[in-house]
C-alpha cells in the first residue's frame, strides 16, 4: 500500500467514527507513522484534511465535524503529537496549522490545563510554531499562553515554555504591549533561576522586550522597574552563578533600559555601577591570553587552551557591553 493510501482510511476513521477506542487505535498509528515520516513520504497525503481533523480532536466539540469525541485525555494528548510529528517531518505544514486556527487551540489547552500532558505536548507545538511564525503565535496570544503556568511545568518543559517566550518577544508588535507587561513578572523571577538555560533564556526574552519598545520612554521603565534594576547590578556585582551565565545578556538589557529611559540611566548612575563596570574590564584586560596559551597547545593541553579561548571570548563581550553601558 502506498504512503498515501496508509493514512486515507486514518484520517477517515478519525473524522467519521464516534467510537473513542477506535479513534485512539488510528491515532496511535497515525503518531507512528507521522514519526518516520518524510516529505517525500507525504506526498499525496491531504495535509489540509489531517490537520482540520487533528485540531478538532485536540479542540473538543466541533459541529462542522460529526463523529469526533471530545474531552478524552488520550485522544488529546495524541492528537497533539500528531501534529508536533507533522511538523517535525514537514515544516512547511506551519501554514496549514495557522490557517485552520491551531494557535487558538494550542492556547486553550495551555491555559485551561485540565491534563497536564496534554498542555505540554501543545507546548512543544506552539514552541515549534514559533521558530518561524512567532507574529502569528505572539498575536494569538502565545506569549502569555506559554508562561501562565510555567511554575507546574518540569525544568525542561519549562525550558520549552521560556524558548516559545523568547521566540515570541523577538517578533511581538506594538500592539501587544499587553502580553508584554504580563510576561515580565515570570521573567522577573525565572532569570535568576540557578538553572542557568532557565536564566539564561528569561534573560533573552526581557531583553528582546526592551529592544522592542525601546522608542517609549514609558513603557521600556514599566517592563523594567527601578527595583529590577537594582537586582540585576546586585546580580552582575555578586558574580553568582546566575549572573556567570547571563552577564553579557544582562550588561546588553541595561544598555538598552539606559539608553531608552534617562530616568533609569540616572538610576544606575545611583546604584553605583561604575566600579562594577571598571571591574568587569580590569578583569578582561587581566584574562587576556598570553604566551601561555601557545605553550599549552604545545604541550597538547588543546582542552584547557580551548576552555581559556572560551573564557576570553565571554570576557570580551563582558567588556563591550560594560564600554557601551559607560
Amino acid at each position: 500500500m502506498g504512503n498515501a493510501q496508509r493514512f486515507r482510511p486514518l484520517i477517515a476513521a478519525l473524522g467519521d467514527s464516534g467510537d473513542e477506542s477506535q479513534q485512539l487505535i488510528a491515532l496511535q498509528e497515525l503518531t507512528e507513522l507521522l514519526a518516520m515520516a518524510t516529505e517525500d513520504t507525504l506526498i499525496g497525503v491531504d495535509v489540509s484534511s489531517l490537520v482540520q481533523t487533528l485540531i478538532a480532536l485536540a479542540n473538543g466539540p466541533s459541529p462542522e465535524l460529526a463523529g469526533i469525541v471530545s474531552g478524552n485525555a488520550n485522544i488529546m494528548l495524541l492528537a497533539c503529537r500528531c501534529l508536533s510529528n507533522l511538523l517535525e517531518a514537514l515544516p512547511l505544514a506551519g501554514s496549514v496549522l495557522l490557517r485552520h486556527g491551531v494557535v487558538d487551540m494550542l492556547c486553550t489547552r495551555l491555559l485551561d490545563i485540565e491534563y497536564i500532558d496534554v498542555a505540554e505536548q501543545a507546548l512543544t507545538v506552539l514552541t515549534q510554531l514559533s521558530r518561524d511564525s512567532a507574529t502569528r503565535v505572539c498575536a494569538g496570544g502565545g506569549l502569555s499562553a506559554c508562561l501562565m503556568f510555567l511554575d507546574f511545568f518540569a525544568t525542561s518543559t519549562q525550558h520549552t515554555a521560556l524558548t516559545c517566550a523568547a521566540n515570541c518577544t523577538r517578533a511581538i508588535g506594538n500592539d501587544q504591549f499587553g502580553q508584554a507587561a504580563d510576561a515580565v513578572p515570570v521573567l522577573e523571577r525565572t532569570m535568576f533561576y540557578s538553572d542557568p538555560k532557565t536564566a539564561d533564556l528569561s534573560c533573552s526574552a526581557l531583553l528582546h522586550l526592551a529592544v522592542a519598545f525601546r522608542s517609549s520612554p514609558e513603557r521600556v521603565e514599566r517592563l523594567v522597574s527601578a527595583e529590577l534594576l537594582q537586582r540585576i547590578v546586585a546580580s552582575i556585582r555578586s558574580g553568582d552563578s546566575a549572573a556567570r551565565h547571563t552577564s553579557v545578556a544582562l550588561l546588553r538589557l541595561l544598555v538598552t533600559v539606559a539608553s531608552a529611559s534617562r530616568e533609569r540611566a540616572m538610576q544606575l548612575l545611583g546604584l553605583d555601577v561604575i566600579p562594577v563596570l571598571c571591574g568587569i574590564l580590569a578583569a578582561s584586560c587581566a584574562d587576556l591570553p598570553d604566551a601561555s596559551t601557545d605553550v599549552a597547545n604545545t604541550a597538547g593541553l588543546a582542552t584547557t587552551s580551548s576552555r581559556h579561548q572560551k573564557s576570553a571570548v565571554h570576557m570580551s563581550e563582558q567588556a563591550w557591553e560594560a564600554l557601551r553601558l559607560t
